[in-house]
């Protein structure tokens, strides 16, 4: 009776508390929304700078060159209004604007009779890819031709007293005889040759008074040009002609107002004149190369300059002897001509060499190494013509040379000084020796009975020649003892040699190694 009477109450006791846990438990409330942020207007787009301003054409850069040509002849203002139209020197029109969009129509003119910088800038006005404003630097950007180049504007006025930039010289490679080889195209690699017409047609001329002469199929052209490498442009004395020419002279003359710039090929015996989009090239090889032949050996020396001269009136100047204080002063301003085709140079303030081949009375001289830093303004000019020789003269006693360039206009004159660049010969050294032995590689060494081939070696620096025909074909020869220094060489008729000189033997050889070709003589 006990157990039942806790059992209900046990679950009288669990229904209470059911009953207390359900009257107890209060809902979950759903979950309240967050409220709705305060509203506030979206934030607008970046503006676009305004193009509607009046732009001055600053420059014209070469994207891929890497090179700007500053337009600083004439003012080109170009002005973009806001009701769509566009006015300028020799342009006008209307133009569309959608983000880096720009579309412009241009009104028609004649444009054959405008300037060549008006024409380009027309041409590059229809051929817009895209354009660029720059409001920290006041600036516009116009990429045409396929985004290579752009025209380069400022919204800045220009300066009314603006300083003249100096010229820079003229670079020695343009400075020669072209003769037209062909039209190029870049894009698709193509060339039209032209070939040779064994005279002045197709052929241009550039002369260091920034003049340049020329011909086309009938007419001869002539001019003055622009350079600012590796920009040049062509300006025409007149309006050329083209009655009477041939459809080649026709394109040659186009082409030739349209040049825009230049490439030098890496041989430096070719030059491409890009025109038009800079799609299309003139390819022009020298026409003043020629193939090596004979010459007088006088040649073969060691030189002074003591002039530049003018052709036409006979004037002459000396050159400026101050220069880099490590440059040995009687050094300056040298040239030495070696009979294996090579030259030694001394400018102004450092020392160079090259190469150069001659025929006759023609000489061509190619500086290939060494620093132009710190170059006096002849220093420059010396080297500048001597890249541009074209022919030399001696004087009968071989005292004298004249190598003249520019078209034979200009020339430098020089004296013989093998004496400025040797030392005194040793008393061991002077007298007469005669060859016993030649030894030519590993071969067998040939040998000489004396007196058959004699060198004599005189204190004035002459070498006498008695049957030794590969020293040289004449009978006498300059020989100089250590040149620039070089405590074993001296250098006979152009060549030089290692020598050894032993009492009263005599070892010479032109080549470094010991079993190269090599002389043996005794003192007689």
């Amino acid at each position: 009776m006990k157990t039942r009477t806790t059992l209900r109450g046990l679950l009288a006791l669990l229904l209470f508390a059911f009953v207390w846990a359900a009257c107890n438990d209060d809902p979950v409330p759903p979950p309240t929304p967050n409220p709705n942020p305060p509203t506030s207007p979206p934030t607008p787009a970046p503006a676009s700078p305004p193009i509607e301003d009046t732009w001055h054409l600053v420059a014209i850069h070469n994207v891929s060159a890497h090179a700007s040509e500053t337009i600083d002849t004439a003012v080109y203002a170009l002005t973009l209004r806001a009701d769509g139209t566009f006015y300028g020197r020799d342009v006008s029109g209307r133009y569309t604007l959608t983000d880096s969009t720009l579309r412009i129509t241009l009104a028609d003119i004649d444009e054959a009779a405008l300037p060549d910088l008006s024409r380009r800038l027309r041409n590059a006005l229809r051929h817009i890819d895209r354009f660029e404003i720059d409001t920290a630097y006041h600036s516009l950007k116009i990429y045409y031709a396929s985004g290579r180049r752009y025209l380069y504007f400022s919204s800045l006025p220009p300066d009314p007293n603006p300083t003249p930039r100096p010229l820079r010289p003229v670079t020695s490679y343009l400075l020669h005889h072209w003769r037209l080889a062909g039209f190029g195209r870049t894009s698709d690699g193509s060339l039209t040759p032209v070939a040779p017409t064994g005279d002045d047609r197709f052929s241009l001329i550039f002369l260091e008074e920034r003049t340049w002469t020329g011909c086309a199929s009938v007419h001869r052209l002539s001019g003055t040009f622009r350079t600012d490498e590796p920009f040049v442009t062509l300006a025409f004395d007149t309006e050329p002609t083209t009655a009477g020419e041939s459809a080649l002279g026709r394109r040659y003359i186009d082409a030739l107002r349209q040049v825009q710039w230049y490439r030098p090929a890496t041989d430096h015996d070719s030059l491409r004149l890009y025109y038009g989009d800079n799609d299309d090239y003139l390819l022009f090889i020298r026409s003043d190369m020629f193939m090596a032949g004979p010459f007088s050996e006088k040649l073969l020396n060691a030189w002074k300059l003591i002039a530049f001269g003018r052709t036409s009136d006979g004037s002459q100047y000396s050159p400026e002897n101050h220069s880099a204080l490590w440059v040995k002063k009687s050094w300056r301003f040298m040239i030495q001509f070696l009979y294996n085709g090579e030259v030694l140079t001394y400018s102004s303030s450092n020392r160079g060499f090259g190469r150069y081949h001659a025929n006759d009375n023609r000489i061509h001289i190619t500086y290939i190494g060494g620093t132009k830093m710190s170059e006096t303004d002849d220093g420059r000019k010396y080297l500048n013509a001597l890249d541009r020789s074209e022919r030399f003269k001696l004087t009968a006693d071989g005292k004298r040379l004249k190598i003249f360039y520019n078209e034979g206009r200009s020339y430098l004159l020089f004296r013989a000084a093998p004496e400025l660049i040797g030392e005194t010969p040793p008393a061991a050294l002077l007298g007469r020796w005669t060859l016993v032995e030649r030894q030519n590689g590993r071969g067998r060494p040939t040998i000489y009975p004396p007196g058959q081939h004699v060198l004599t070696l005189r204190a004035d620096g002459i070498a006498e020649l008695t049957g030794l025909t590969f020293f040289g074909q004449g009978n006498t020869s300059q020989y100089i003892f250590h040149p620039w220094f070089k405590r074993e060489y001296l250098t006979i008729g152009g060549t030089e040699y290692r020598y050894i000189l032993k009492a009263d033997e005599l070892w010479l050889s032109n080549r470094s190694e010991s079993d190269g070709p090599a002389y043996t003589f005794r003192r007689m």
